[in-house]
């Protein structure tokens, strides 16, 4: 079942692809029209699995959260 769009996920994509590509006005709308849906993953949890049956496409965004020292 598709999600609705997530604006701030859909936000840092455009953002994304704008740093290395012109995207038009059509490009970006039919960015924002896309379903998102959005998982957090474990350190060193498997996205995908050998064998696993995929019924989607995915596109994988990496992102690291400032490391705090606590002292």
């Amino acid at each position: 079942m598709p999600s609705a769009p997530d604006p701030h996920i859909t936000a840092m994509l455009i953002r994304k692809l704008e740093s290395v590509a012109s995207l038009s006005d059509e490009q970006r709308q039919a960015i924002e029209r896309l379903p998102v849906r959005t998982h957090t993953l474990a350190a060193r949890q498997d996205i995908v699995r050998d064998g696993d049956s995929l019924s989607h496409a995915n596109l994988h965004v990496i992102t690291r959260l400032p490391r705090c020292l606590i002292t």
